[in-house]
């Protein structure tokens, strides 16, 4: 949990920093985003997602240790959290939820070998991903993109398990900075957007920055997460 709080919390910091120093910092804007489940900072909706997703399966896990009825109890939880969710109209993180117990089914099917399993989640995911790019172009399509967004993570999944890219050297440097790219990122293309109007140089602009600051900011974070862990040690 630290290790995905801190950095979070870190990003806002900066994040609200900034804003203070451009003259755009506003509790009650803060708030308004809060209360429309956005997160802290741009983009940061989808960690607290999984923080909520972290909490929901170590609550299950401890609980009951038949893992079998603790894959229902997080998928119940989860259903729970997208009906809440729904209401609240955090339309971000219904869309999203499901992919975890997902995951978590997945690798519990995969600890068992079960091939038939895997072969249904192959076609269904390959299945999903067509009908929500089909609903791209028809948006009158129900769901499509409830279905497209939950499909996708399994099929890239199930992809680059055929797939073997353990080889590829920037593949494996962008596993050591991913969560710290997704961070940087929402912060750099929020600044970024106000000073650059071409969608293309803006796009090329946050990756340079984001790729040379993630591994600086990854190092920084960690050092203050041992430093942190080690007062309660």
């Amino acid at each position: 949990m630290s290790k995905l709080f801190i950095p979070v919390l870190i990003i806002t910091l900066i994040y609200w920093g900034i804003l203070a120093l451009v003259g755009d910092f506003s509790w009650h804007l803060i708030g308004k985003r809060l209360v429309a489940g956005y997160g802290t900072s741009p983009k940061s909706w989808f960690i607290f997602a999984l923080l909520t997703c972290y909490v929901t399966f170590f609550v299950a896990f401890r609980w009951i240790k038949n893992i079998k009825y603790g894959l229902v109890l997080v998928w119940l939880f989860t259903l729970v959290l997208m009906l809440c969710t729904s209401v609240l109209h955090w339309s971000l993180w219904t869309l999203s939820l499901v992919s975890f117990p997902m995951g978590v089914s997945v690798a519990f099917v995969k600890k068992y070998n079960s091939t038939f399993f895997c072969r249904t989640l192959i076609t269904a995911a390959i299945l999903c991903c067509l009908y929500g790019c089909y609903g791209c172009h028809i948006h009158s399509l129900p769901g499509w993109w409830f279905v497209a967004s939950n499909a996708m993570p399994l099929a890239v999944y199930f992809a680059f398990r055929k797939i073997d890219i353990s080889g590829v050297c920037f593949l494996s440097w962008l596993d050591n900075y991913s969560f710290e790219i997704y961070l940087l990122h929402g912060v750099v293309l929020y600044f970024a957007a106000e000073y650059i109007g071409n969608p293309w140089i803006l796009l090329v602009t946050m990756v340079v920055i984001v790729l040379i600051l993630a591994p600086i900011y990854s190092n920084w974070t960690k050092m203050l997460v041992s430093k942190i862990s080690g007062l309660f040690v």
